[in-house]
């Protein structure tokens, strides 16, 4: 039930974002995550996941790369592992969505 309203909190919440991502929930023996997939021409997926005994949640975003011999592979953009509550979940999804993950990782490529 908890663990229902805050998902639900979430979702509603990811509402204004409408149309540029498909959104699959997933439940796992030791909490649950949320995939967005981006619906437009950049190829990324941002996870979030919450242990359900714990009261942050992570955030990861992954750039997709396709090759003909291996199908979908996943390289790591960005990660957040203590984000402790759902204000700060939106601000960061936000951040990431508008490039924060992009530029981190371009910022280390020419270096």
């Amino acid at each position: 039930p908890k663990t229902q309203e805050e998902i639900d909190k979430l979702l509603s919440r990811l509402k204004q974002w409408d149309g540029y991502f498909t959104i699959t929930l997933n439940h796992f023996h030791e909490g649950w995550s949320l995939k967005l997939r981006e619906n437009n021409y950049y190829p990324r997926i941002i996870v979030i996941f919450k242990p359900y005994e714990e009261s942050f949640y992570t955030i990861k975003s992954f750039e997709i790369q396709f090759s003909s011999e291996e199908g979908e592979s996943y390289e790591e953009l960005y990660y957040n592992e203590k984000i402790d509550n759902l204000d700060s979940l939106e601000k960061e999804l936000k951040d990431i969505i508008y490039g924060k993950d992009l530029l981190k990782s371009a910022s280390e490529i020419f270096k």
